[in-house]
């Protein structure tokens, strides 16, 4: 059950973001393309319990710990985001 709505959020999600790379209900599409993230989140997360369960690793120790490469990740991650929310903000205000 947890599969299906996850892959629902996620064709929401595609939909929300082909209508924001059209400009198609500015600025709505962009937020609502935004606020689907969350949902998602929490599905991801359970998703992840889920896996750890199967693989008898319930508290996950087997990758819990950073290493550089994931912290270049991060940075880059918060680097796209942060382009993305200015970006978008800059766009919906012209």
């Amino acid at each position: 059950q947890h599969s299906a709505v996850l892959v629902f959020a996620v064709l929401i999600e595609n939909i929300l973001d082909r209508l924001v790379s059209k400009s198609i209900g500015s600025p709505y599409t962009d937020l609502a393309s935004f606020a689907i993230l969350i949902p998602i989140f929490f599905l991801l997360r359970r998703a992840q319990e889920i896996v750890n369960t199967v693989c008898q690793d319930q508290q996950g120790t087997g990758n819990d710990r950073f290493t550089p490469a994931n912290y270049s990740w991060i940075a880059l991650g918060l680097l796209l985001w942060t382009m993305v929310i200015i970006g978008t903000f800059f766009i919906a205000t012209k």
